[in-house]
């Protein structure tokens, strides 16, 4: 009786090249994870005192959230197509080409609606951003060291093409007669302007700049 010769369905190129390139990806997305839950576990301690629903609404949006979220997606899809490729599962194989069909789509749907309606998603864009890194400066450490980070990077003093009074809709920056904030019609520290020759940057130096029609040594959008 003649033996039966195993068979594989994948070229041995293709299989080795699929689980190195996936295996990347599983790591980064365990990464992703692990950065994310440190910085969940960290934001939920600095919220200490405030309601579960604000705190559990404020941690998944926040950028911790985000990356937990994120790193989970990647890890998910690339050990399908990890293992997928290395046991020659077909089911694990169909999981990872149908989530990067659909990734792809996503993909291809946000950028033609970007092309097509280029003032309504910048508009879409800054709306949500500023909802969530201006209004919410405050609430998360993780929230604030981002922003200020953007905005000595760029050199940048707000989101919206209106600059650095966006800054009027965060609670403790707001230019109404009723806030009771030190910081009432100002900015952050990082829309300033840190010359060379400075050693130290005023913490201060943000103080009422909202009232100026034109502030001299602050950034602007």
């Amino acid at each position: 009786m003649a033996r039966r010769r195993d068979y594989s369905y994948i070229s041995p190129c293709v299989k080795w090249t699929l689980f190195a390139f996936n295996f990347i990806f599983w790591l980064f997305g365990l990464l992703l994870v692990g950065i994310g839950l440190y910085g969940v576990v960290f934001t939920a301690q600095d919220l200490h005192g405030l309601k579960s629903v604000k705190i559990a609404y404020i941690v998944l949006t926040d950028l911790s959230g985000v990356m937990v979220a994120l790193g989970s997606i990647i890890f998910v899809v690339s050990f399908a197509g990890c293992i997928g490729a290395l046991r020659e599962n077909l089911c694990l194989l169909k999981l990872y080409f149908w989530s990067l069909t659909i990734f792809l789509v996503a993909e291809l749907i946000f950028a033609i609606g970007c092309i097509l309606f280029p003032w309504k998603s910048r508009e879409i864009m800054e709306s949500l951003l500023s909802k969530r890194l201006i209004e919410d400066y405050r609430e998360s450490q993780n929230t604030q060291n981002f922003v200020d980070s953007l905005q000595r990077h760029f050199e940048c003093c707000g989101i919206t093409t209106d600059g650095y009074q966006d800054w009027n809709a965060n609670e403790y920056f707001n230019c109404s007669d009723h806030s009771p904030s030190a910081e009432k019609c100002g900015v952050p520290a990082s829309c300033c302007i840190r010359r060379k020759n400075m050693t130290h940057l005023n913490s201060m130096c943000g103080y009422d700049v909202q009232k100026k029609k034109a502030a001299r040594g602050f950034r602007d959008n």
